[in-house]
């Protein structure tokens, strides 16, 4: 499972970049009796999602998170030298997410 990765990898609170069909299928999946907490989604245009308290901008100031988890797949590169400038933590594709937990 998804939830597997970020223990092992001792990541607890994450952020969600994207709030897409990806962005929810991860949120879902971490959300019951996860040991991981979704502290936050970044989004562009996405206001708010049932299930998470807050959403930022990608250029708003971003709390500290152990893990930001990219899923928007075709601008990964792009967003992460953005998100590079505003929080100092690892930025990852949901991609990699995937083949590493699979």
């Amino acid at each position: 499972s998804l939830e597997s990765f970020f223990v092992e990898n001792h990541i607890r609170k994450i952020g969600i970049y994207g709030m897409g069909m990806l962005g929810i299928h991860l949120m879902k999946d971490l959300q019951d009796g996860s040991l991981v907490e979704i502290s936050y989604g970044i989004d562009r245009s996405v206001e708010n999602v049932d299930g998470i308290s807050k959403i930022y901008k990608p250029d708003d100031f971003l709390p500290p998170v152990d893990m930001i988890v990219v899923t928007a797949i075709f601008s990964f590169d792009e967003v992460k030298e953005i998100l590079r400038e505003r929080i100092d933590c690892p930025v990852v594709s949901i991609e990699e997410i995937i083949q590493d937990a699979s």
